[in-house]
């Protein structure tokens, strides 16, 4: 009896968001009270908002690449653009393409209300959205597009190749920096896009997944900071969420996480899925996520 009475204490100490439970205890014919406290605290959801960057360098090799192989624009000038593409190096941390600061220009002005050159409204987006915390990845296009869409980008940053350092070590990459507004800024290297060995590698989607697990955690640590915006990576998206489709350059998205799921189970299982793979109909996304919405697309294409 003492068994079955203790299983349904947890059981319902782990359903209740605040529960002050008195638990007896039973030794032999002696009825013995210990009073205690367990207190559960219930985080509530974030808002966050999903943002690609513009189009970068890399972006556009590989899409002059397949228009060249496909036979819509084979000519000399995407054939060495195409080349490009044996640069891994530059591939990794390509900064913005010509196309893509176009397109960081045009959502700017979208985003944050700028009226003409050299004239602007601070940060329309951020607050009608009530956001606090900006994070984005330590990637060269993902800060560029972050302080052109948003206004915001952390003051310290890092070579890919440190940040990735940093994430397999184990750590939170992350250097923070507090902006006009009550705006927190964050660069995280836990949000560095699927790298080349993580696509060629048996078994290298392990480390984007622990990466983004890593992810997860420390944005549900972050206390007090209800909505946030995140400028990351299409292919670390698409792997976050269990999408078979990715997101468009400047795209927003907004979707609810909730922090009390950080640490357990997906409804979803990242591992169990192939590429291509994507929820069963109306069910949830993977881990607390959820209600995935487009708010915003470039009509720069």
């Amino acid at each position: 009896f003492s068994k079955l009475f203790s299983a349904i204490i947890f059981q319902c100490a782990k359903r209740c968001s605040f529960v002050h439970l008195f638990v007896c205890e039973y030794r032999g014919d002696h009825h013995i009270s210990l009073p205690s406290v367990s207190t559960m605290t219930v985080k509530e959801k974030k808002t966050v908002f999903l943002i690609r960057h513009a189009e970068s360098d890399e972006n556009h090799r590989i899409s002059t690449f397949r228009s060249a192989i496909s036979g819509r624009n084979l000519s000399w000038e995407s054939v060495t653009t195409s080349l490009g593409l044996l640069n891994v190096p530059a591939l990794v941390d390509s900064p913005l393409s010509p196309k893509g600061k176009r397109q960081v220009e045009h959502m700017k002005r979208v985003l944050r209300g700028s009226t003409s050159e050299g004239e602007e409204l601070r940060a329309n987006f951020i607050a009608e959205r009530s956001v606090t915390l900006v994070v984005h990845s330590p990637l060269v296009r993902a800060r560029e597009t972050c302080e052109g869409m948003l206004g915001y980008v952390s003051a310290t940053t890092r070579s890919a190749t440190d940040a990735a350092a940093e994430s397999e070590g184990g750590r939170t990459p992350s250097s923070s920096a507090s902006e006009g507004g009550g705006v927190a800024v964050s660069e995280s290297g836990l949000l560095l896009e699927k790298t080349p060995s993580e696509w060629v590698i048996p078994g290298g989607l392990q480390a984007l997944d622990d990466r983004i697990q890593s992810f997860e955690s420390w944005l549900a640590s972050q206390d007090g900071h209800s909505s946030v915006a995140v400028v990351g990576h299409s292919q670390y998206f698409k792997r976050m969420l269990g999408l078979n489709v990715k997101f468009g350059n400047c795209e927003v998205w907004q979707v609810d996480f909730d922090p009390n799921w950080a640490s357990g189970e997906s409804s979803v299982n990242r591992k169990d899925m192939c590429e291509g793979d994507v929820p069963p109909p109306n069910s949830s996304l993977p881990r607390g996520w959820s209600d995935l919405v487009n708010v915003y697309r470039c009509e720069i294409e």
